[in-house]
């Protein structure tokens, strides 16, 4: 009666079954402290304060998702805002970018200050909000826009913050469904705001849930 040993060679064969399975579906993932690039989708991830480390990382991020070819890059939005600058910069980028690659916003918890221009920065149809995220916009003179910005006690301090507000409210006015008159009154008052103002506003395209 003929015998068959079950031994290393079956064993071997399972193993490497096993292993070229699981390097088919492997993903490899690339990140950084507040982004991810994996499947050709890049993540970035607004959860801190503004300011001009995330906007070195985010600068750094959406250059290697170009050079990476990624097809859709979705960034989520968590932030009370931080420095102008920054927040002009980072935003100016996804503008830059959006009719290139196709940047899905998605805002959570507060969208406050400058995180308001990078959530509307995305491409237009792809701008999200979570039913119960807070918006909030207001002016650089009378609002408490990061650090540097109190108010003004020299001549100097009223030119800088009066340059900072148009560039601000040029932003604004390209994007959002109100007039320059309706906006100066938004910003002067400190607006807070539902998703669904947001909506209305033309900050975002959709609200996500209940």
């Amino acid at each position: 009666m003929l015998k068959f040993k079950l031994g290393t060679p079956i064993i071997a064969i399972f193993a490497l079954f096993i292993f070229l399975s699981s390097s088919a579906f492997a993903v490899d993932i690339q990140k950084g402290d507040n982004w991810a690039f994996y499947n050709d989708v890049g993540y970035i991830y607004i959860t801190t304060v503004i300011d001009s480390d995330l906007f070195q990382e985010v600068a750094s991020a959406m250059d290697f998702f170009q050079s990476a070819q990624a097809k859709l890059i979705k960034v989520h939005i968590n932030s009370s805002g931080g420095g102008l600058f920054d927040s002009i910069g980072i935003a100016q980028i996804f503008l830059s970018m959006r009719d290139k690659i196709r940047i899905e916003t998605y805002g959570s918890g507060i969208v406050g200050s400058g995180a308001t221009l990078i959530i509307m920065a995305g491409t237009p149809g792809y701008r999200h909000a979570y039913a119960d995220t807070i918006f909030m916009l207001h002016s650089t003179i009378m609002g408490r826009e990061s650090q540097y910005v109190t108010l003004a006690e020299t001549t100097k301090d009223v030119e800088r913050h009066i340059y900072l507000q148009n560039i601000m409210e040029s932003m604004y006015l390209k994007q959002l469904k109100i007039s320059a008159q309706e906006l100066k009154v938004l910003l002067n008052k400190e607006f807070w705001g539902s998703a669904q103002d947001a909506v209305r506003l033309g900050l975002v395209d959709k609200v996500l849930g209940n």
